[in-house]
């Protein structure tokens, strides 16, 4: 079960990369699909769990929704926390956010996880691991919680607060790809590594690790079509100079000699 009752508190769980959405009592909500989307209450939400501390309501109002007067902001914040407590109680009964003297926190009977801090404890998991079969299987459970960049389908409304966070877990995915490409690649597993290097791409079309292994694997299988098409997706995708490290590397494989 997603929710579960650990040292007295229940358990859910926020996905917040890709699209969000929530898994509660094994049922996922995703707020998109609700009667009455409300952004604004996910999006509190995020930035409670991001900042992992109490926050004043106007002062994080003035970072989200700075064109609203105060009146405004408390009034709507309390609208949007009203609807999403409404919305999560349909699943079960547990509020998440409290207001107390004009500080949100969350609320301490509830223990919310999110997939982008099981993905980067994966991450650590696998790095400290010495077998390599456990080390793989446990950074292809990492890749795979990977769904997109966070908040996905709210970034560009947020402003400037959440890019920090947005590029501290894309780059711990692109680590998590370079460490398991590099694994299936020295096992000549060259099939994987297109399946996963290939799926990299279609999330983060700047992965030079993800375009030098399937250079690589390519033309071990004899897939020139793909070698070519990948290396003009390189070109496009990549900056020059990130372009021309992809092809020096290539080259001191394929010469590592001269």
């Amino acid at each position: 079960s997603d929710v579960t009752l650990e040292e007295g508190k229940r358990k859910m769980r926020y996905n917040i990369l890709g699209q969000h959405s929530m898994d509660i009592n094994g049922q996922r909500i995703r707020e998109q699909d609700l009667a009455h989307p409300n952004r604004r209450g996910w999006v509190i939400l995020l930035y409670l769990i991001l900042h992992k501390a109490p926050v004043d309501q106007l002062s994080m109002a003035a970072e989200l929704w700075p064109d609203e007067s105060e009146k405004s902001a408390r009034a709507n914040i309390r609208q949007a926390i009203y609807r999403l407590h409404s919305d999560l109680a349909v699943y079960h009964d547990a509020k998440v956010i409290d207001v107390k003297s004009g500080m949100l926190e969350l609320l301490d009977d509830v223990h919310i996880v999110t997939d982008a801090e099981e993905m980067e404890s994966l991450y650590l998991k696998a790095k400290s691991t010495a077998t390599s079969d456990e080390k793989a299987a446990i950074l292809k459970k990492a890749f795979e919680l990977y769904q997109g960049r966070l908040f996905e389908l709210g970034e560009l409304d947020m402003g400037s607060w959440l890019i920090p966070y947005t590029t501290h877990y894309n780059q711990v995915f692109i680590d998590i790809t370079r460490e398991l490409l590099s694994m299936l690649g020295h096992s000549r597993d060259y099939h994987r590594v297109i399946e996963y290097a290939s799926r990299a791409l279609s999330l983060e079309p700047g992965s030079q690790d993800a375009y030098y292994w399937i250079s690589i694997a390519a033309e071990a299988t004899g897939n020139s079509m793909m070698k070519d098409r990948y290396d003009q997706m390189a070109r496009e995708e990549l900056a020059e100079e990130e372009y021309q490290k992809v092809q020096h590397l290539l080259e001191i494989r394929t010469h590592p000699t001269e």
